[in-house]
């Protein structure tokens, strides 16, 4: 991946609040255009963190990584150009980069969650990062097939997942 984070502080006026610091020396910060220059953060990029929080006690904690939670669509769509992510007929919810030990996540998503797409719970997409990570790989269908048995473990719903296309812009 390209340098994106510099490239997206110069685009998109965004803050980064380092928010958990959880025993295994984990931190969840913040991007979003809307959140203030004195470091406080949204009532929505709040909700998200304690939905992720939530989402994550499930399954196994790596150590020493950093998740960034893009609290608003327009610092998603910006991140998601920026870094190569961006899919134009698949929707993108999270991404891992393994090197940089550092994983985002689409927190609009995990407050606007509409399953009538066949789109993964905050649970289901948590637990695939995370499954990225603690298995060290890239593979989307290894992650997945982990993800679902954490879930499954859990006696969490693991509902169907079908990566839907966009519908055309008119």
């Amino acid at each position: 991946m390209r340098h994106y984070t510099r490239r997206l502080a110069v685009i998109t006026f965004f803050c980064v609040v380092p928010y958990l610091a959880t025993t295994q020396n984990n931190r969840i910060s913040f991007w979003s255009a809307g959140n203030s220059e004195n470091g406080t953060i949204s009532m929505e990029c709040a909700q998200q963190a304690r939905i992720f929080m939530n989402s994550a006690q499930y399954f196994p904690e790596p150590s020493n990584w950093r998740f960034v939670i893009v609290c608003d669509e327009f610092t998603w769509n910006r991140f998601t150009r920026e870094s190569g992510q961006f899919q134009p007929r698949v929707q993108v919810y999270a991404a891992t980069n393994l090197d940089r030990r550092t994983t985002f996540i689409r927190g609009w998503h995990l407050t606007h969650l509409d399953l009538t797409m066949g789109a993964p719970t905050p649970e289901r997409v948590v637990a695939h990062e995370l499954a990225h990570i603690i298995l060290n790989t890239l593979d989307d269908d290894l992650a997945d097939r982990q993800a679902i048995a954490w879930l499954e473990a859990a006696d969490l719903p693991v509902l169907p997942f079908f990566e839907k296309p966009t519908p055309p812009s008119p």
